[in-house]
């Protein structure tokens, strides 16, 4: 692996941040399933940002509670999610 992309690596507590979740509600995902792919080395749990790219395009959903189709919107994008955190 380069080194660059080992230092890209995401721990917990970023992707975290990222999702707007919790670090527990993060550990629940990732031991029952249901949250972004993982990379374990060792006792260590890191994150690749494009499955958490993946894991956002997979989550995005069209219907709402009452089974309606929602309006169609353009997605959002990760840059647009963290220029929102910056204001």
């Amino acid at each position: 692996m380069h080194k660059d992309a080992i230092e890209s690596l995401l721990r917990e507590n970023e992707v975290a941040k990222i999702l707007n979740l919790s670090v527990v509600k993060i550990r629940l995902l990732r031991r029952f399933g249901g949250g972004p792919e993982f990379i374990r080395i060792g006792k260590a749990v890191r994150y690749r940002m494009d499955d958490i790219r993946r894991f956002i395009d997979s989550a995005t959903s069209f219907e709402t509670i009452s089974g309606k189709v929602a309006p169609k919107r353009e997605p959002i994008t990760l840059s647009e999610i963290f220029s929102k955190e910056s204001e």
